[in-house]
């Protein structure tokens, strides 16, 4: 592990050792079993481990819950991993144990990402989307519904039409038999 940052601040205070230690066990794992140049998410309980492997070895991994979005985590990690490489890329590849090199842009990535759509624009983009779905189909209900209303205003237009008709003729028909001469 050559730098790392963890936001534990869901856990209680107690658990957080434990899960931390949880998380790096799981993703050693992981990383171990990744082939250079392979892209993986596995699922564990509610939260997925995103791991990117380069193909020069350099792997970088986000863990999430479930409903955060892959393609932005994948887009964090190959981000990451591009900074990473620049900052350390004469130190890494001949590291052998564990250091905790200097990356402050993981710290800001943490905060930077937690909200998908912030960081994201392709996901603000389909949420803008999906709000701008909503609103239309509400639109078009309430057309619908406008449709179905002039339906039946022109119903009874035709109906107070008709006996408005009925009426003039048996007014006429009355008014006949009673012209005075």
């Amino acid at each position: 592990m050559l730098a790392s940052a963890f936001d534990l601040s869901t856990f209680g205070f107690f658990e957080r050792r434990s899960v931390r230690e949880f998380i790096t066990f799981f993703c050693r794992t992981i990383v171990q079993r990744c082939a250079p140049g392979m892209r993986t998410s596995v699922n564990h309980d509610k939260y997925v481990v995103h791991v990117h492997m380069r193909s020069d070895g350099l792997a970088g991994v986000v863990v999430a819950d479930s409903e955060y979005p892959e393609r932005v985590a994948f887009t964090a990690i190959n981000s990451l991993l591009l900074n990473f490489h620049e900052a350390h890329g004469q130190t890494w590849p001949v590291t052998t144990t564990d250091v905790a090199l200097s990356f402050p842009a993981l710290d800001r990535a943490i905060v930077e990402f937690q909200d998908p759509a912030k960081a994201d624009k392709l996901t603000a983009v389909q949420k803008d989307l999906d709000k701008t779905r909503g609103h239309v189909q509400k639109t078009m209900e309430a057309l619908l519904d406008r449709g179905t209303q002039l339906e039946n205003l022109v119903a009874q237009s035709d109906d107070l039409s008709m006996q408005s008709k009925m009426f003039y003729q048996n007014a006429a028909k009355a008014n006949r038999c009673c012209v005075l001469m």
